[in-house]
């Protein structure tokens, strides 16, 4: 969603008009528009208010959505012949944070 983790302001989804306000996604007559919600937010979240443990929570962003899109012989798990994509984490749970990105085999920052 254009809207996600971004400031207040109008986004354009699918053709559809949404405006983003304190972090909210709603059309023009109200109505919810979607989530503003990061993947990142939604696995620390999982982790605090659901008391999932963080290795279940992680599955749920990595491994499962790829078995489910059909994509996990090319994402989804660190393992050779994959794409290089990743994050170097720290703490665990709500005061998770992101240390290092590595995607598409780059460096966007290192831990």
């Amino acid at each position: 969603m254009a809207g996600t983790d971004a400031p207040d302001g109008e986004y354009v989804i699918g053709g559809l008009t949404v405006y983003v306000r304190e972090g909210r996604s709603l059309c023009a007559d109200g109505t919810i528009a979607g989530s503003t919600l990061t993947l990142f937010t939604g696995v620390k979240n999982l982790v605090q208010f659901a008391h999932v443990s963080l290795g279940d929570a992680l599955l749920c962003a990595t491994r499962n959505p790829a078995r489910m899109t059909g994509i996990y012989d090319e994402v989804g798990s660190i393992e050779a012949g994959k794409a290089a994509d990743l994050l170097v984490l720290s703490g665990d749970g709500s005061d998770l944070k992101i240390d290092g990105i590595l995607s598409g085999g780059e460096w966007f920052r290192r831990p």
